[in-house]
């Protein structure tokens, strides 16, 4: 039995030995970094604009927010008694405080 599982490994490593390296054509490793380059610069610019892009959002979220806030807008107001226990009656919730 080991006998056969030597000339099975013996057979394999012939196979191996007897490959030939297959090439590839001339312009697959240039396109191949073209590619990989363009990929670094977009991965580079796509990262820098997202969080100043974030940041000014929540920027201007919170400026808002603060604008409604401190005038005592109509958006503020309505958010009366009234309408929170109607809406809690409309799914049969009851406020307690």
């Amino acid at each position: 039995m080991k006998h056969l599982q030597e000339d099975k490994l013996e057979n394999d490593l012939t196979i191996f030995s007897n490959m030939k390296e297959v090439g590839s054509p001339n312009f697959f490793y240039t396109r191949l970094s073209a590619r990989m380059e363009d990929e670094s610069i977009s991965r580079v610019t796509g990262l820098s604009i997202n969080p100043i892009l974030g940041l000014c959002a929540l920027s201007m979220f919170l400026f808002i927010n603060s604008l409604l806030i401190e005038k005592d807008t109509d958006i503020v107001k309505s958010n009366t008694d009234k309408h929170i226990e109607a809406l809690a009656a409309e799914y049969d919730q009851t406020i307690t405080n």
